[in-house]
């Protein structure tokens, strides 16, 4: 509460105002997405996520994504980050059949904490065809998981860099991903 109670302030100027209201929007989404994933979690365990498949064009939705991406690095001021997409499809072919939603989800999850970690370089994301499977990638430049700690990834409520001294805020629960069958 306490930058809405200092917006309060006949005194302050319209620059501070300003920033203050960018900080509790930008931590009422971060709270927003950690109560959605808690839900999520939720359903998850419970056996009670419903997937609502239907056809799309996953081309147009990678592009949707990678004009957020942009917009996003703009808003933080990290613009010089180069965002690039691959797909191997072209768009007359790329109609698959899953639950939209939530693949755009997921990947949004992904590409958010690319954004987060990268402070220069690129962001690379999109798919290619393996066989008659879609594999799914994001990489960047950014800080990266030390070896010996990327099994956390999977483990739920933890993250890589739990120190007081942490370089990045936010918040430290994330939804864990699915352990591949290939790490299993």
């Amino acid at each position: 509460m306490g930058f809405s109670q200092l917006l309060g302030n006949p005194e302050l100027n319209i620059d501070k105002k300003k920033y203050y209201i960018k900080v509790i929007n930008n931590n009422g989404k971060q709270l927003l997405n950690l109560i959605n994933d808690i839900i999520d979690i939720s359903k998850i365990e419970s056996q009670q996520l419903e997937i609502l498949e239907r056809p799309f064009n996953l081309n147009e939705l990678l592009e949707e994504l990678k004009g957020l991406m942009e917009l996003e690095l703009k808003n933080q001021n990290k613009a010089q980050i180069m965002v690039s997409l691959t797909i191997n499809l072209p768009n007359d072919q790329a109609y698959i059949k899953t639950d939209d939603f939530r693949l755009k989800q997921i990947l949004m999850n992904l590409l958010t904490n690319a954004v987060k970690f990268t402070n220069k370089g690129q962001i690379s994301f999109g798919y290619q065809l393996k066989q008659d499977q879609l594999c799914f990638f994001v990489q960047d430049t950014g800080v990266g998981i030390k070896k010996e700690l990327k099994e956390l990834v999977f483990e739920r409520f933890n993250q890589a860099d739990s120190s007081p001294t942490r370089e990045f805020g936010g918040p430290a629960w994330v939804l864990p991903l699915p352990r591949p069958a290939y790490l299993a």
